[in-house]
């Protein structure tokens, strides 16, 4: 009856034929399982030492690649970072902008809405004591009625000559007041020496800013 030689026997003749060690055998299936599950690496079976130096050397390069990953991740949250926070500056200019020319044009609405002042009228200028008007005071009723400055010179002097500055001066022709208005043009008391002046300046505006209508001249 021939007997069966046992399992380690063959083994250990393929281990004798193939010039490797059971340990190195076993090392090199370890390290090979474990590192072909991660690293697409070739394992000579031949050279284990070969075999565990590529796959420290995998598994330094998947560190590194994952740095630079974490790295580049990194550098894109940064830049978004700086993204928003100009574009927080940005809008919070504009939004201080808008209030501004809100705040503007408010103002201007506000002022245009704004019932204007009442302008005082200039107080006539009163006659002396004696109820006749000097040649400042003839002057000065003459602006105050709405002459031209550069004329109250020469209407104060007509005043003068029509009636010596009286403001009850009349003329048997019709002719009254200050100026002797003939034929009055702004209606009221020509013996009032405001209706008077308001008068003068109406006809010595008709005529041209002269005072053509008056027989004195200045």
């Amino acid at each position: 009856m021939r007997r069966h030689k046992p399992h380690w026997h063959w083994l250990g003749a393929l281990t004798s034929a193939g010039g490797l060690t059971i340990s190195s055998l076993l090392l090199a299936m370890a390290t090979g399982a474990s590192a072909a599950t991660a690293y697409p690496i070739a394992r000579d079976a031949r050279n284990p030492v070969a075999t565990e130096i590529a796959t420290s050397s995998a598994a330094r390069t998947d560190a590194h690649l994952s740095a630079q990953h974490w790295l580049r991740v990194q550098a894109i949250r940064a830049a978004r970072q700086r993204e928003r926070r100009r574009e927080r500056r940005i809008a919070a200019r504009k939004a201080a902008e808008r209030a501004a020319r809100q705040a503007a044009r408010a103002a201007a609405q506000a002022a245009a809405q704004a019932p204007a002042a009442p302008q005082q009228p200039a107080a006539p200028a009163q006659p002396s004591g004696s109820g006749i008007f000097s040649f400042s005071a003839l002057e000065s009723l003459w602006v105050s009625a709405g002459g031209p400055a550069w004329a109250e010179s020469a209407a104060a002097t007509i005043a003068e000559c029509e009636s010596g500055g009286r403001p009850d001066a009349y003329n048997p022709s019709g002719a009254s007041g200050l100026w002797q208005i003939l034929g009055s043009v702004v209606p009221g008391n020509l013996f009032d020496p405001m209706v008077n002046a308001l008068n003068a300046v109406a006809k010595f505006k008709a005529s041209g800013d002269t005072f053509a209508q008056w027989v004195c001249q200045a």
